[in-house]
């Protein structure tokens, strides 16, 4: 049974890893690769490192970071009923 996000540890990817690939953070938080290139577009997801031109990676700390500033939105139309 997957454990809940808030309950994982971000650093554990790895041993103790504390970059992520694309790759790696999009399996982490369940999601894929093209929604967290959306995020970057939109200036939405967590802070990143573009090394290269196709070299993207993530900050573990950056990324518990906005996981922890980033509460959950609810749709406005479930907050009607």
């Amino acid at each position: 049974m997957a454990q809940p996000l808030a309950d994982q540890d971000l650093g554990s990817a790895g041993r103790g890893a504390l970059v992520y690939t694309p790759r790696e953070l999009a399996k982490l938080l369940r999601t894929d690769t093209r929604h967290l290139a959306a995020l970057r577009r939109r200036g939405d997801g967590p802070a990143y490192l573009q090394l290269t031109r196709s070299i993207t990676r993530y900050l573990a700390d950056d990324v518990a970071d906005w996981l922890a500033r980033d509460p959950v939105r609810q749709p406005v139309d479930a907050l009607d009923s």
